[in-house]
């Protein structure tokens, strides 16, 4: 039996990421097989054991998969902050612009972790981010099992900042 989730709320990013480097080009079955695999989190093969009908009420159930996820998204998320866009280092920008240049969704994790960092309090009781001197595939593993729907709002965000 194949249990999907009911919305984009219960994918992770790193389903979300999965699902997102579907080859769409290779037609509706490959896709919706696909789909399914990643977001059932459940074996190709057991997708293609299914018959017709129970694979057709199974993509029928999974429409709401085929719009996009909340564009919110959280300012702090496992004890860090989002930085402001517009509080970036000329570095920093450089690799958030390479990643969105290619493929933001498939680098959504990487996005995030350039974008969100820990904080600590100074002498002066003012909050301070960590500088950008961490391994940033690395610190992107971190947000892999966090709901698509906390950070996808980047997204957009990092869109309105550049136009």
């Amino acid at each position: 039996m194949v249990k999907l989730p009911n919305q984009w709320s219960q994918v992770s990013l790193e389903q979300f990421i999965e699902y997102a480097k579907i080859d769409k080009e290779q037609g509706a079955y490959h896709f919706n097989s696909e789909a399914i695999s990643i977001l059932a989190d459940v074996p190709i093969e057991d997708v293609e054991d299914l018959d017709v009908d129970e694979m057709m009420a199974i993509v029928q159930d999974a429409k709401w998969c085929l719009s996009e996820p909340s564009k919110r998204y959280k300012h702090e998320i496992l004890g860090m902050k989002f930085k402001p866009f517009n509080k970036l280092t000329l570095y920093e920008y450089i690799d958030l612009d390479y990643f969105f240049q290619n493929n933001y969704l498939s680098n959504l994790d990487k996005i995030c972790a350039i974008c969100y960092r820990q904080i600590r309090i100074n002498e002066w009781n003012e909050e301070v981010l960590e500088p950008y001197d961490y391994d940033c595939n690395i610190r992107a593993e971190k947000f892999l099992d966090l709901p698509i729907t906390e950070v996808y709002g980047i997204i957009g965000e990092f869109m309105k900042y550049i136009s």
